[in-house]
């Protein structure tokens, strides 16, 4: 079930992209890491975002930069003390879900993610919406058709 907006039912979306326009360059690029691989396993936990390089590059180039979060992407954003928990420097890289559980040693809950920072409303894997507890309101991307 998705949210309920005017009587009509909303569905999140399967793929989000921003446009990074160059006003906004210096906020764009200070957060985002030289790589979306995981620094435990390598996987790529953002298969269609660009590392910090290509950002500026694409600035430098086009004048603007796209970011694009799928069913694919581990991004997320969890609380300092979880992060720090994990061992985990602020900026220090990404980590997959089960690489960031096996350094807690624990399964993640709802309540361990900053639901103020912008990457907890994007969509994602089956495993990361599942841990953030909003598993119900994406289903529907999984769903046969």
């Amino acid at each position: 079930m998705g949210l309920i907006f005017m009587f009509r039912e909303i569905h999140p979306k399967r793929s989000v992209s921003f446009r990074t326009l160059p006003k906004h360059e210096r906020k764009a690029t200070a957060p985002t890491p030289e790589t979306w691989d995981c620094v435990a396993c390598g996987a790529n936990t953002a298969p269609r975002a660009l590392g910090r390089a290509r950002v500026k590059q694409n600035f430098k180039r086009y004048g603007f930069s796209k970011f694009t979060v799928d069913l694919r992407s581990e991004v997320y954003a969890v609380r300092n003390a979880v992060w720090k928990l994990a061992r985990m420097k602020p900026n220090g890289g990404c980590l997959c879900i089960g690489c960031l559980e096996k350094r807690i040693k624990r399964r993640l809950m709802p309540s361990d993610f900053d639901f103020g920072n912008a990457l907890n409303q994007l969509p994602g894997t089956w495993r990361l919406l599942q841990r953030r507890g909003e598993l119900g309101a994406w289903r529907h991307l999984w769903a046969k058709k």
